[in-house]
Protein backbone atom coordinates (compact mmCIF):
# COMPACT_ATOMS: atom_id res chain seq x y z
CA UNK A 1 0.00 0.00 0.00
CA UNK A 2 1.40 3.25 -1.03
CA UNK A 3 -1.13 5.41 -0.27
CA UNK A 4 -4.66 5.35 1.38
CA UNK A 5 -7.64 5.14 -0.20
CA UNK A 6 -9.94 8.30 -0.37
CA UNK A 7 -12.85 5.66 0.23
CA UNK A 8 -11.38 5.67 3.70
CA UNK A 9 -13.49 8.50 5.11
CA UNK A 10 -17.13 5.95 4.16
CA UNK A 11 -15.72 3.65 7.45
CA UNK A 12 -16.64 6.41 9.84
CA UNK A 13 -17.19 3.73 13.05
CA UNK A 14 -14.16 2.11 12.26
CA UNK A 15 -11.79 2.11 15.73
CA UNK A 16 -8.92 0.71 14.99
CA UNK A 17 -6.40 1.06 11.86
CA UNK A 18 -3.47 -0.95 11.27
CA UNK A 19 -1.10 0.47 8.19
CA UNK A 20 2.03 -1.43 9.86
CA UNK A 21 4.44 -2.46 7.16
CA UNK A 22 3.42 -0.85 3.96
CA UNK A 23 5.09 1.72 1.59
CA UNK A 24 3.30 4.63 3.15
CA UNK A 25 4.95 7.65 2.32
CA UNK A 26 2.67 10.53 4.16
CA UNK A 27 -0.71 10.20 5.77
CA UNK A 28 -3.56 11.57 3.84
CA UNK A 29 -5.29 14.32 5.68
CA UNK A 30 -8.52 11.93 5.63
CA UNK A 31 -7.67 9.57 8.58
CA UNK A 32 -9.05 13.08 10.56
CA UNK A 33 -12.56 11.81 9.60
CA UNK A 34 -12.18 9.10 11.03
CA UNK A 35 -13.85 10.59 14.43
CA UNK A 36 -14.16 6.85 16.41
CA UNK A 37 -10.57 5.74 15.78
CA UNK A 38 -9.03 4.78 19.05
CA UNK A 39 -5.97 2.98 17.90
CA UNK A 40 -3.73 4.23 14.72
CA UNK A 41 -0.36 1.97 13.67
CA UNK A 42 1.39 3.50 11.23
CA UNK A 43 4.46 1.52 12.44
CA UNK A 44 7.46 0.03 9.19
CA UNK A 45 6.12 3.04 6.75
CA UNK A 46 8.26 5.68 5.54
CA UNK A 47 6.26 8.56 6.40
CA UNK A 48 8.05 11.53 7.17
CA UNK A 49 5.54 13.80 8.64
CA UNK A 50 2.68 13.19 10.48
CA UNK A 51 -0.65 15.24 9.66
CA UNK A 52 -1.68 18.44 11.92
CA UNK A 53 -5.08 16.64 11.47
CA UNK A 54 -4.58 13.62 13.83
CA UNK A 55 -5.23 16.26 16.55
CA UNK A 56 -8.85 16.06 15.40
CA UNK A 57 -9.06 12.43 16.11
CA UNK A 58 -10.26 13.26 19.95
CA UNK A 59 -10.99 9.56 20.87
CA UNK A 60 -7.45 8.25 19.77
CA UNK A 61 -5.61 7.17 22.45
CA UNK A 62 -2.63 4.83 21.00
CA UNK A 63 -0.82 6.15 18.00
CA UNK A 64 2.57 3.63 16.79
CA UNK A 65 4.64 4.82 14.35
CA UNK A 66 7.78 3.48 14.97
CA UNK A 67 10.38 2.65 12.42
CA UNK A 68 9.43 5.63 10.53
CA UNK A 69 11.95 9.00 9.38
CA UNK A 70 9.63 11.64 10.95
CA UNK A 71 11.51 14.81 11.55
CA UNK A 72 9.06 16.07 14.16
CA UNK A 73 5.15 16.00 15.05
CA UNK A 74 2.99 18.52 14.06
CA UNK A 75 2.73 21.22 16.95
CA UNK A 76 -1.38 20.57 16.72
CA UNK A 77 -0.19 16.35 17.89
CA UNK A 78 2.49 17.79 20.33
CA UNK A 79 -0.31 20.03 22.20
CA UNK A 80 -2.05 16.63 22.74
CA UNK A 81 0.48 15.03 24.65
CA UNK A 82 -0.15 11.76 26.84
CA UNK A 83 -2.47 12.66 29.67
Amino acid sequence: LHSLPYELHMLSNLRNLSLVANKLTDVSPVISQLTNLSTLWLSKNQIRALPPGLSLLTRLSSLEFRENPIREPPESVLAKGSS
